[in-house]
C-alpha cells in the first residue's frame, strides 16, 4: 500500500492556509463632543524674542511637542464624528 502521495498530498495542503488575522476592527459608535478640546497656551512671537538661544530652541521644541498631542487628540475626535 502506497501512503506517500496522501502524505504529500496532505504536506501541500498545510502550506496553503490563509494567515491568521493579527489585528480585527470592530465599530463602536461614539456620539459627538459639545465642544472642542482646550487649545494649548504657545508662546508668542514677542515672548519668543526675547529669550536666549539655548531657550528659543528649547520653548520651539515644547511648543511643538504640545501642537503633536493637540492634533492627535483632535483628528481622534473628528474621526469619532466622521459618517
Amino acid at each position: 500500500m502506497r501512503i506517500w502521495p496522501l502524505l504529500l498530498l496532505l504536506v501541500g495542503c498545510n502550506a496553503t492556509l490563509p494567515p491568521v488575522p493579527r489585528e480585527t476592527l470592530i465599530p463602536v459608535l461614539v456620539p459627538c463632543l459639545d465642544r472642542m478640546p482646550e487649545r494649548p497656551q504657545f508662546l508668542a512671537d514677542a515672548d519668543l524674542a526675547k529669550l536666549d538661544d539655548h531657550a528659543f530652541v528649547l520653548a520651539l521644541r515644547i511648543d511643538q511637542l504640545e501642537l503633536r498631542g493637540h492634533v492627535a487628540i483632535l483628528t481622534a475626535t473628528l474621526q469619532a464624528c466622521v459618517k
